[in-house]
């Protein structure tokens, strides 16, 4: 398992090398506390999946799985916004190498948000390879 904390930041985290600029609340979160992802060559055509548990004391987890073309990907958090609605955290595949097997593959990840205070409504959405 691919395990990654990412900085504890209002605004903007620093996250395998790539900015990750959000338009949520600069005051009282959310903040990326962790993000880890995982390959698994099973059910690959299982579709988009994804649920939102909230931990308490500000803190939500997001787990979720998507088909990937290749078994050599990670999740990446490209951008947390801020909604009507609640906080909707962008979520895109990206490739972490090019000698992996060819195999469609399940693309694991759960990401930690925490609040300073209660937590929103949060949502996810899937971007393709190469979307923001």
């Amino acid at each position: 398992m691919r395990r990654r904390t990412a900085l504890e930041a209002i605004g903007a985290s620093i996250l395998a090398g790539t900015a990750v600029a959000t338009t949520a609340s600069a005051t009282g979160g959310p903040r990326i506390v962790e993000l880890e992802s995982e390959i698994d060559t099973g059910d690959p055509d299982a579709g988009d999946k994804y649920a939102v548990e909230y931990l308490g004391d500000g803190r939500v987890e997001l787990t979720g799985s998507t088909t990937v073309p290749k078994s050599c990907y990670e999740a990446e958090v490209v951008g947390i916004e801020s909604t009507q609605y609640g906080d909707v955290v962008r979520v895109k595949p990206v490739q972490t190498g090019d000698l992996c097997l060819d195999v469609v593959s399940r693309l694991q990840f759960r990401i930690e948000l925490a609040y300073d205070d209660d937590a929103e409504d949060v949502f996810l959405e899937f971007l393709e390879e190469g979307g923001r």
